[in-house]
């Protein structure tokens, strides 16, 4: 009987293998060249030398028991670098260019766009608004709602974003 089942079995098609899931997928879509892992901002402050991996450390487990706190702001507390190397970095791993905010280059008809209390809370500021195009900086320039809300308070068609520091959009402020 066994010999039986044996030759049933090899009579029968052989089932295939179901497809690995990236095999199905690969046939429909293909990224365009080589995508890698985006880097944070602090690894790429280590790579850069400017932080080194102890700070980093420390930071992550300052971290820990800090609500709330994200470990580059962790990083500025401990003098361990200034905001500008931060938001430069970020800037960089965005693909966005970093600003710094001079407000005798900014046209007082494009700072009036948005009151000062939203400036303070939201730390964005309008750097220039030409035919339609409305240049933003943002200290965190991940936040598409606020980029969002500002687009319609200010009824820009485009706005292109650039990453500032909350230092520099103070001294605007204060020079206002």
């Amino acid at each position: 009987q066994a010999q039986t089942t044996e030759a049933v079995a090899s009579l029968a098609p052989a089932a295939a293998a179901p497809p690995a899931p990236s095999e199905g997928v690969a046939d429909l879509w293909k990224p365009q060249g080589v995508q890698t892992a985006r880097k944070s901002v602090e690894e790429l402050l280590v790579d850069q030398g400017t932080i080194d991996a102890g700070q980093l450390l420390q930071a992550r487990t300052v971290q820990q028991t800090s609500r709330g706190k994200k470990v580059a702001q962790i990083l500025v507390e401990m003098g361990a670098v200034k905001e500008e190397q931060v938001q430069r970095a970020l800037a960089t791993i965005l693909n966005l260019p970093f600003e710094v905010v001079d407000f005798k280059k900014i046209d007082p008809k494009t700072f009036e766009l948005l009151p000062l209390d939203f400036i303070k809370q939201k730390w964005c500021i309008t750097l220039r608004y030409h035919e339609g195009v409305l240049t933003l900086g943002l200290t965190d320039p991940a936040n598409v709602f606020l980029i969002d809300e500002i687009k319609r308070k200010v009824g820009a068609k485009t706005v292109k974003v650039a990453v500032v520091c909350q230092a520099h959009i103070t001294a605007a402020l204060d020079a206002a």
